[in-house]
């Protein structure tokens, strides 16, 4: 585990309809759910929790930060919230490129916001996984060069 950074995540979700339309029901009633599992798992350290964002209506973001990509990884695709992403597509359009992106962020920095979150996210599109902004599939090294188990060399 990285001692002086935490990773960062920014993930999108096109939804079908706005919020309020009844085919939203089943995700909206489990959201509430899911941020607790997420507040409670190993390794969270965080979670934007702005009702605005730099996105359309279409576009929900979710952002957090965590102390390790294997504490990320585990709540991800581990348990009750890969049931959820299973269900993807009851609620959810296909995002072309990339809906996830990660970055490393110092512990001492202040937590990034929906504008930082962006532009890691444009970066990622334009110019694929850099150390600037990456990907479950292609992990870049922590800036204090702690490698992690998983991490691929960039």
């Amino acid at each position: 585990m990285s001692k002086q950074y935490y990773i960062a995540q920014m993930n999108l979700v096109k939804v079908l309809a706005p919020l309020d339309d009844p085919r939203m029901a089943d995700f909206v009633d489990q959201l509430d759910y899911i941020n607790q599992l997420a507040d409670d798992a190993a390794g969270f350290v965080w979670r934007y929790q702005d009702e605005h964002d730099v996105y359309d209506d279409d576009i929900l973001l979710n952002m957090s930060v965590w102390e390790s990509i294997e504490d990320l990884h585990a709540y991800v695709y581990q348990g009750e919230h890969l049931q959820v992403l299973k269900q993807g597509a009851k609620w959810a359009d296909k995002i072309d490129g990339y809906s996830t992106v990660l970055w490393w962020i110092e512990k001492a920095q202040p937590f990034p916001t929906d504008y930082e979150a962006k532009a890691r996210m444009d970066h990622l599109l334009t110019h694929g996984p850099s150390e600037y902004a990456f990907t479950f599939a292609k992990r870049f090294v922590a800036p204090d060069g702690i490698v992690t188990s998983e991490t691929e060399n960039a």
